[in-house]
């Protein structure tokens, strides 16, 4: 089956979904510093760290971004 994807700024997403007649009630943003949690678990696993780096990972997943590397989206019909 072919997959298609699209990338949406929130802009364009809420837009997309407010033309098909929902509204956003809620963002969660997963890997929400992508890019630092690759980095921190490559050089953790270097230093044979690896747990130490994980627990890391797991402190920063606490906090949301505003780019984060994807979104679970929430919606509800309007």
């Amino acid at each position: 089956f072919p997959v298609y994807m699209k990338l949406y700024t929130i802009q364009e997403l809420n837009h997309e979904l407010r033309e098909n007649n929902f509204r956003i009630v809620k963002l969660y943003s997963i890997q929400s510093f992508f890019w630092t949690e690759f980095y921190i678990s490559r050089f953790f696993y270097q230093l044979r760290l690896k747990k130490f780096g994980e627990k890391l990972i797991q402190f920063l997943d606490n906090f949301n971004s505003k780019e984060p590397l994807q979104w679970v989206v929430l919606c509800q019909k309007i």
